[in-house]
C-alpha cells in the first residue's frame, strides 16, 4: 500500500512537471511569434501553375538572371520601346516609398549597365548619366549571396573617384531579413554609405517592396501586352521564391528555440497530444450526448474521430455524423436506407437553417465548426436531433 501511494505521488509530480513545461513552452512569446508568422506564411502560398520563367529556365535562382530582367526594363533604350517610363517609375518608387530625393531630370540621358566593372569586382546594376554626373548603384542579392569585403563602400569609392554624385545605393535582398555585412567597413565607410543605403526587399507582405512598388506599377503603366505579361509573371516568380525562402527562415528560428532547455522534448509531447486531440474531442461529444439521454436517439462511435447520433424508423436511418480533426468539427445530416442516402425529409427543418448548414448536392447538409466551437456543435446537434425526433413522431 505504501509503495502504491509513493508511486501515485511520484506520478502526480511527474505529470505536474510535464504540464508546467508545456505551459512554459506555449507561453513563450518568442515561440508564439514564430508560430503566428509561420501560420500566416503557410496560409498565403503563391502558386505558379503556368509561369514562363519556370518553364524555360532553371537560372531564376541566380542573381544574374534577376539583374538581366531588371536591367531590361530599367534601360531607356531597351526593346520594351517605352523609353524612360520604367526608369522614371523606379525613381518615383524610391522617392515615394524610401524617401530618396532623386531628380528624374538628372537621368534623361541615363545608361543602365549590368555588371559595371569597378576594377575589383562588378556593380550588379549601375544607372548613370554622363551628362549630369549622377548615378544610382543597385546591388542584387535576390539569391541571398554573401557580401564581399567592403563591397558597398568599394562601389561608393569607385563612382565618386569617377566624378559621379551617388543619389542612392539600393540593396535588393529577396526579403527584408537580409542586411549588408558591415564587418569589414570602417568608420568612413559607414559615414558615406549608410545615408545613401536603402534596403529594398524584392518582396515582403509587410513592407515596401520591389514587386508591389515598381513591378506591379509598371505593368499598369504600359499598354504593351508583352511587357504586362513578363512583369506579372516575374512578380509572381519573386513572390514564389520569397514564400519558399521565408518558410526556411521561420523554421530556422523555430529550430534555434527547440535547442533551448527541454523545448524539443516538450514540443514532441505537444505534437503527440495534438494528434490524439481529435479522438478526445469525439469522446467528449459522445459523453455529452449520452448524459443528455436524448429520446429515441442512439449515440454511437464508428471511428475513433467520430461521434454519431442515429435515429431508426422501420428500415430507414436518420443520422447526424460529427467528424473531428485538429481543425475542428464537421457535421453531416442525412437519411439512409437500403437504396442509399436521401434528404427530402429535411427540407423544412428550421434547425438546419438556424445553424447555417448548407445543402451539399441532394443527399446531405453540412457545416464546419472550428476547434473553439464545441458548445456551438453541441447546440447544433441537439437542435437538429430534436427536429428529427419531431419529424419521426408526427
Amino acid at each position: 500500500m505504501i509503495k502504491a501511494v509513493k508511486f501515485l505521488k511520484g506520478h502526480k509530480l511527474m505529470v505536474s512537471a510535464h504540464i508546467m513545461a508545456i505551459n512554459v513552452l506555449l507561453g513563450n512569446r518568442h515561440l508564439r511569434s514564430i508560430a503566428n508568422e509561420y501560420s500566416k506564411q503557410r496560409h498565403s502560398p503563391v502558386e505558379l501553375p503556368f509561369n514562363v520563367f519556370k518553364l524555360i529556365s532553371k537560372r531564376y535562382y541566380l542573381e544574374r538572371f534577376h539583374s538581366e530582367i531588371i536591367v531590361a526594363f530599367l534601360d531607356p533604350t531597351g526593346k520594351h520601346k517605352e523609353g524612360n517610363m520604367f526608369l522614371n517609375a523606379f525613381i518615383d518608387f524610391l522617392n515615394r516609398d524610401f524617401k530618396t530625393s532623386i531628380f528624374k531630370t538628372d537621368y534623361i540621358s541615363a545608361k543602365v549597365i549590368e555588371e559595371f566593372d569597378d576594377g575589383f569586382g562588378k556593380i550588379d546594376i549601375l544607372i548613370k548619366s554622363d551628362d549630369s554626373k549622377h548615378c544610382i548603384i543597385i546591388e542584387n542579392k535576390i539569391h541571398n549571396a554573401g557580401d564581399t569585403d567592403r563591397q558597398l563602400p568599394r562601389y561608393y569609392d569607385t563612382m565618386t573617384c569617377l566624378g559621379f554624385n551617388i543619389d542612392a545605393i539600393i540593396y535588393i535582398p529577396l526579403n527584408e531579413h537580409k542586411r549588408p555585412d558591415q564587418k569589414t567597413w570602417n568608420a568612413d565607410d559607414r559615414k558615406h554609405v549608410i545615408p545613401l543605403l536603402h534596403i529594398v526587399p524584392a518582396y515582403s507582405p509587410t513592407r515596401n517592396n520591389l514587386v508591389e512598388g515598381w513591378i506591379v506599377h509598371c505593368s499598369q503603366l504600359t499598354a504593351n501586352i508583352d511587357c504586362i505579361s513578363i512583369l506579372r509573371q516575374y512578380g509572381d516568380l519573386i513572390k514564389n521564391l520569397n514564400y519558399n525562402t521565408m518558410n526556411n527562415f521561420i523554421l530556422e528560428k523555430f529550430h534555434k528555440t527547440l535547442l533551448e532547455d527541454d523545448n524539443y522534448e516538450t514540443a514532441l509531447s505537444v505534437k503527440e497530444m495534438l494528434s490524439d486531440m481529435p479522438i478526445y474531442m469525439a469522446d467528449r461529444l459522445c459523453e455529452i450526448f449520452r448524459k443528455e439521454n436524448m429520446q429515441s436517439c442512439e449515440v454511437w462511435k464508428w471511428k475513433p474521430q467520430f461521434c454519431g447520433l442515429l435515429f431508426r424508423k422501420n428500415d430507414l436511418q436518420y443520422k447526424i455524423d460529427i467528424w473531428t480533426s485538429e481543425k475542428g468539427y464537421d457535421i453531416y445530416v442525412f437519411g439512409q436506407g437500403s437504396e442509399g442516402r436521401f434528404l427530402d425529409w429535411a427540407e423544412d427543418m428550421d434547425a438546419l437553417k438556424t445553424h447555417n448548414l448548407t445543402k451539399d448536392g441532394d443527399k446531405e447538409y453540412k457545416r464546419h465548426f472550428d476547434f473553439r466551437q464545441e458548445s456551438e456543435v453541441v447546440d447544433c446537434a441537439r437542435d437538429i436531433a430534436m427536429g428529427i425526433h419531431e419529424y419521426l413522431t408526427h
